[in-house]
């Protein structure tokens, strides 16, 4: 069937907000007095429910990493928007699929920063939906979100497309049966051969023509 809707993730995949988000760690781990570790491994967590991104160093003290992921929230509430930019060619990408598409976000960012960052980018009006964490939906993988999604564009869907740049936008395509495009310039990784890959956001265009 013809696509007619692309949904995207936010983090990685819109915006690049690695840096804004790298800041909150270094909050989280310097309030608890624990090292940092590397950017890059914190990087490629990102995507995952917050709790579950602290797992990997900070282990299974639940409370703990109750505790860390408020203090990320702490920082990052006011800071969310200091260095955060949309990458390179996605004004462009977004402003020629509203033309013909219709669009929606689905991310693991809370709901409310999400809704402020398309705001604050001016994208109101090329999103008929925007769903976020901690709004009553299982986080990703579940389908629950990307389902809710298409239900509020009025598609089936086999007429959508899911852009995400991790495996858990990945494996949430999945178990939704929805088409997957991953975005190479993102934070993750994806190395099955069979997926559908882009390297830049414009090449959504080439791939959707």
């Amino acid at each position: 069937m013809k696509i007619k809707g692309v949904i995207f993730d936010l983090d990685g995949t819109l915006i690049d907000s690695r840096k804004d988000i790298l800041g909150s760690f270094s909050y989280a781990f310097g309030k608890l007095g624990k090292t940092k570790p590397d950017d890059e491994k914190l990087v490629h967590t990102i995507g995952e429910r917050l709790e579950e991104c602290f797992r990997p160093f900070l282990g299974n003290d639940e409370n703990l990493l109750k505790e860390a992921a408020l203090l990320f929230r702490e920082y990052y509430e006011k800071n969310y928007l200091n260095r955060t930019q949309p990458f390179e060619g996605v004004d462009e990408l977004l402003k020629t699929l509203s033309k013909r598409y219709k669009l929606a976000v689905t991310t693991m960012k809370k709901g409310i920063y999400a809704r402020r960052i398309v705001e604050a980018f001016k994208w109101n009006h090329y999103f008929q939906s925007v769903i976020g964490a901690e709004e009553g939906f299982k986080p990703k993988p579940d389908k629950e979100m990307l389902v809710k999604a298409i239900d509020d564009i009025s598609l089936n869907r086999n007429e959508i497309i899911y852009v995400g740049d991790t495996v858990v936008d990945f494996e949430m395509a999945r178990n939704a049966e929805v088409k997957f495009v991953f975005a190479t310039w993102g934070y993750g990784s994806l190395n099955f051969d069979h997926i559908q890959k882009c390297d830049k956001p414009l090449d959504i265009l080439l791939y959707l023509s």
